[in-house]
């Protein structure tokens, strides 16, 4: 099986740039460009690595971000939202542990709502960040 390997920085920066991206098959034949000329000037070892990347290394790195961004792309319903409004209400400002806390959440949520799990756990730290940031303020108000 092959797979790459990033440091958490460096995978960190690509998520960031993939996932705005419509990752569809017409994008493929731009994509290592685009990714090289994105990270030149932040990531330059890690442009340098990409740009040698071939054919089928371009295509596990294009098929892991283009999953990732179908499964986080999943909406949470009004249910799941209310649910997890609900769990949320009863912790109080869990920042500087917010990403145990997504896990706790995804625990608390596995047998009785185990889609809203799911859509939990796909969420990156920064995407939970939001989510919770939303939920709070909709509590507020």
């Amino acid at each position: 099986m092959s797979h790459l390997r990033f440091t958490p920085t460096e995978y960190r920066a690509l998520v960031l740039m993939c996932r705005p991206l419509d990752l569809d098959d017409d994008f493929f034949p731009n994509f290592k460009g685009f990714l090289v000329n994105a990270l030149l000037d932040t990531l330059p070892d890690l442009a340098t690595r990409i740009a040698l990347f071939n054919r089928a290394k371009m295509r596990l790195l294009f098929d892991h971000f283009r999953e990732k961004n179908e499964t986080t792309k999943e909406k949470l319903t009004s249910d799941d939202f209310r649910a997890l409004a609900q769990a949320c209400g009863a912790v109080v400002h869990p920042h500087r542990f917010l990403h145990r806390y997504q896990w706790a959440l995804v625990r608390h949520f596995r047998q009785e709502r185990p889609s809203l799990a799911r859509k939990l756990a796909r969420l990156t730290a920064d995407q939970f960040a939001e989510l919770y940031s939303r939920v709070r303020e909709r509590k507020k108000g």
